[in-house]
């Protein structure tokens, strides 16, 4: 999903409907070891940093704030 990860950062994107793409990046994952561990950490810090309790309610928060000005 466009947005949420980061291409070989924080996840792999395969193209849509494209199994030997998926199992190609897939199979890379499985061949370094390092790279993916690397890649499981950021996301682990981009889900932490995006959807933890205290930032969904402080979004929550800011659009109540929003419709309550208007």
């Amino acid at each position: 999903v466009t947005g949420i990860l980061t291409d070989g950062v924080d996840g792999l994107m395969a193209n849509p409907g494209d199994v030997e793409d998926y199992m190609n990046r897939l199979g890379s994952l499985l061949r370094d070891s390092a790279r993916s561990a690397a890649i499981a950490a950021a996301a682990s810090r981009t889900v932490a940093g995006r959807f933890s309790l205290d930032r969904v309610f402080q979004d929550f928060e800011a659009v109540f704030e929003s419709v309550r000005a208007r």
